[in-house]
């Protein structure tokens, strides 16, 4: 007994030695930083497709055509599609002009396939809606009355596409 007493009391200051020093010579701090991001309301036009209302040799009937652009807003932000008059010379809202020189092709941009809603007329033609947060498209639907045919040749426009969010 008094041996293992012997072995006991050599020991024990021995293994406190050995905790004190990696208990000693440790160190060791910690904190915490925040993290956030700040979501605002954001609309992005995506990709606009060209409206071609194709070749014609006369414009004695109605020709349509139709586009389409993406938009990507964030979730929940509500927002107003507007389309310009166009670059066309003479071009208004209720009636856009293609144009080659002095010559022009009249047309009209419609938000429905059945033509009855035009697009941009007035402030309530515009088209509104709210974002989700991933790419939505809208159409846009075109037709060319009946008019006096013009020269042969290419008529074009350019039409601004205006998002109010």
């Amino acid at each position: 007994m008094q041996r293992y007493l012997q072995s006991l009391t050599f020991a024990a200051p021995l293994c406190l030695v050995c905790f004190a020093g990696q208990v000693l010579g440790q160190t060791s701090t910690s904190t915490t930083f925040g993290v956030s991001i700040t979501i605002e309301n954001s609309c992005t036009i995506v990709s606009a497709s060209d409206m071609d209302f194709g070749p014609v040799g006369t414009l004695t009937s109605q020709v349509t055509s139709s586009s389409t652009f993406v938009l990507n807003c964030t979730t929940g932000a509500p927002y107003t599609i507007t389309l310009d008059a166009g670059t066309g010379s003479g071009g208004t809202t209720s009636t856009r002009e293609m144009t080659n020189g002095s010559e022009t092709v009249s047309y009209q941009l419609y938000s429905d396939n059945g033509l009855t809603q035009p697009w941009g007329l007035t402030a309530s033609d515009d088209v509104s809606s709210t974002g989700t947060g991933l790419d939505q498209s809208f159409p846009v639907f075109g037709a060319v009355p009946i008019q006096p045919t013009p020269s042969a040749n290419t008529y074009t426009d350019t039409i601004g596409v205006v998002v109010n969010f």
